[in-house]
């Protein structure tokens, strides 16, 4: 393109580029023929295009397959796969559509058969409705759902049969084939009773994550020690095992089925993975992940599925805003590590019977972080400090949050809390004296932070009384009855689906107060929602899950600027390290950023949109005269107003924190003096619209107490 145009590359501007790009008439008849998309969001039909990315990517796979030698012209390995790495939130899902759109009108890709292989139920069902756009024939259908067999032999059935279909796949369904098992069981004795020597035993029998969990209670006021309980003295282990070399018969041994593999890095290089390549021994393999495939699975990985393709990382994908970024903030709430000591006295106390080194044993075996984790008071802090946080941060824009619990019972755990915080938080705020709320800023500063909170979110009662709580998570057998009302399939997906409606809208059905999801391990992949703006972390995750999980607040919408993740455990190392692994190890931070390092860029905004009038000669912005006829120039008024947005996203990201406070005065005046030329000049270009409105209800009441209002 800096050929044909005279120019060097650096010399070159973005929209050369593209219309070069794009606009070439084989290039643009490819984009209309083979990559626009029609969707539905929230009722409403949107038209999908490319970004580069996808495009690129697809071009690339495609040229892949048409020129790869088969496993049977190679002798050994099929050469027309490889891995397409593109960051989670980028349109991932939308590149295999166009993928499928582009090999359908490519001469020898066009009858392929594709198979769509995910590990997820809630993955399979995202990719099927975003599949749906590219008017494929998906397999299985209502038909074959109709007929009488197991959905391993339906599976089966469909991928034996020829044809160009689209079929989806979930690897677990590729079990062993008619193999037949023996059960192991062995009985793993534990410390037997001492209650004849007037001894507490901590319980035995199977202990799960789910069971209850050491009791933390006050000694006796009589010093006396409690009643023994007898507990059950072994514990069963099982391990099912074939009894023969197991086998899996070959399915389909054409060359023309492509295998395309979301999330490669999970369970595909398993016997899972070698049931599937005996069934499809032929079959081209296209893997695409979200997620770094990190370095100790690189090696496997690659030799799976092929060289990569194509990668397209989290800092390319904030800076192109196909994602947003995504601010870590840690919190630890008061109290709760002093809560934690007091929890190891009062076990101290209970096993007082037992010596140093057994008690050692009792405390390594069950008071283990999970299960501290789970203690509901802890809980109960850690619920009110979230939505505390949530109130002030993140529902002014309207956007939901999700918290990541460390097991199904503090996930019910934290909706409970959730709810009970809620009720504590309304009480407060009708408790507040219409006098409190009348007060001047001024005076509202010499209030305790408490106050001052609670008079800063009062405006927000009548949303805060409709927020709802929900727990998400998977059904296992002999669960409690409680555990029902947060595993049954229907109603997780009633859930999810008025998470993700807005807040406001004109039609009943089409908004919804569900601001919360709780979850432990459901949702934090293959789960679509914009709407979500923070995510809890309560839950010690690393490497894949954690970078999947921080992925749910990346999404774009609009008003959106950034997405959160609050750590409540500690994970901030391994955050660091996944994000080193997205950037092949050179990364500075791979699109995540705290509120503190959003300081320096404040700073600079600011002298920025001052310098509009300084550099005029105009020394104090309290000259609203001045400041305004400055603004009668309309280039001058795009460029105040540029710089004004920019100043005001930056105030609002590093808000609460006390180093944004001497902005606000400066703020709120400089947003005073775009509300007077807006009306004075009738410039629709001088509104706040796209600016944080935490920020804007401040400028607000400044400019409401002036009178001023287009």
């Amino acid at each position: 393109v800096a050929a044909e145009l005279g120019k060097t590359a650096e010399q070159l501007k973005s929209q050369e580029i593209l219309a070069a790009g794009m606009l070439r008439p084989a290039h643009l008849l490819d984009i209309l023929r083979n990559f626009v998309l029609f969707g539905d969001d929230n009722g409403k039909l949107v038209k999908i295009v490319p970004r580069y990315q996808q495009f690129r990517a697809v071009h690339k796979t495609i040229e892949r397959l048409a020129k790869g030698r088969t496993r049977i012209q190679s002798g050994d390995t099929d050469e027309r796969g490889g891995v397409v790495w593109h960051t989670q939130g980028s349109g991932k899902s939308i590149t295999m559509v166009f993928l499928v759109r582009k090999m359908r009108t490519t001469n020898g890709l066009k009858d392929f058969k594709i198979v769509l292989v995910t590990d997820r139920t809630q993955l399979e069902k995202q990719l099927r409705e975003t599949m749906g756009m590219s008017g494929q024939n998906i397999r299985p259908n209502q038909h074959d759902r109709g007929r009488t067999e197991s959905p391993s032999d339906r599976v089966q059935r469909i991928l034996k049969e020829e044809g160009p279909d689209l079929v989806f796949c979930m690897i677990q369904k590729n079990q062993d084939y008619d193999a037949a098992y023996e059960v192991l069981e062995f009985e793993i004795p534990l410390p037997s009773p001492r209650a004849a020597e007037g001894h507490v035993d901590y319980p035995g029998g199977e202990v799960t994550p789910e069971d209850e969990k050491l009791p933390v209670e006050e000694a006796p006021a009589n010093g006396e020690a409690p009643e023994p309980t007898v507990y059950r003295q072994t514990r069963r282990l099982t391990q099912r095992i074939p009894t023969g070399e197991p086998t899996f018969p070959p399915l389909n041994e054409s060359e023309k089925v492509l295998l395309l593999v979301d999330e490669a890095h999970r369970d595909n290089a398993g016997t899972l993975h070698a049931n599937l390549m005996s069934g499809l021994p032929n079959a081209a393999k296209i893997a695409f992940t979200g997620t770094p495939i990190f370095r100790k699975e690189r090696t496997n990985t690659f030799r799976i599925f092929g060289p990569l393709i194509d990668q397209y990382g989290m800092k390319e994908s904030v800076a192109d805003e196909a994602t947003v970024k995504i601010l870590y903030e840690g919190r630890i709430p008061e109290g709760l590590v002093e809560r934690a000591a007091e929890l190891d006295k009062v076990a101290r106390w209970k096993f007082r019977a037992y010596n140093d080194a057994e008690f050692q044993i009792i405390m390594n075996l069950y008071a283990t972080e999970p299960r501290v984790l789970e203690a509901p008071e802890l809980i109960a802090a850690k619920a009110d400090d979230m939505l505390r946080h949530y109130v002030r941060d993140i529902l002014p824009e309207g956007f939901k949050a999700q918290v990541v619990a460390t097991s199904r019972l503090a996930a019910i755990r934290y909706q409970k809390s959730l709810q009970d915080a809620k009720v504590k938080l309304v009480g407060e705020l009708e408790a507040l004296t219409p006098a409190t709320l009348q007060l001047s800023e001024a005076e509202v500063a010499q209030l305790d932070e408490g106050q001052q909170y609670l008079i800063g979110v009062h405006r927000q009662l009548a949303r805060i009384k409709e927020l709802e709580f929900a727990a998400v998570i998977s059904h296992a057998h002999n669960d409690p009855p409680s555990y029902r009302p947060w595993s049954d399939p229907d109603k997780r997906d009633d859930y999810e689906a008025r998470f993700k409606l807005p807040f406001e809208h004109e039609n009943p059905q089409k908004r919804s107060g569900m601001a919360f999801l709780c979850v432990q391990n459901m949702l934090l992949t293959g789960f679509d929602a914009p709407v979500e703006q923070v995510i809890y972390i309560d839950r010690r995750i690393r490497e894949h899950v954690l970078l999947q999980a921080i992925a749910r607040v990346n999404r774009k919408k609009r008003g959106k600027q950034r997405g959160y993740v609050v750590d409540y455990i500690g994970i901030g190392k391994y955050l660091k390290e996944a994000l080193l692994e997205t950037e092949g190890g050179q990364s500075d931070g791979g699109g995540m950023d705290t509120k503190r390092e959003e300081i320096p860029r404040l700073e600079d905004r600011y002298r920025q949109v001052m310098a509009i009038f300084t550099s005029a000669g105009i020394a104090d912005i309290t000259d609203i005269q001045a400041c305004v006829d400055h603004l009668k120039d309309v280039k001058v008024r795009a460029d105040f107003i540029k710089k004004l947005r920019l100043f005001l996203i930056s105030l609002g990201i590093v808000l609460p924190l006390p180093e944004g406070n001497r902005y606000l005065r400066d703020a709120k005046i400089l947003g005073f003096i775009a509300k007077v030329a807006s009306n004075l000049y009738r410039d629709n270009q001088l509104n706040l619209l796209g600016v944080e409105k935490k920020v804007r209800q401040l400028i607000d009441e400044y400019i409401t107490a002036q009178g001023v209002d287009p």
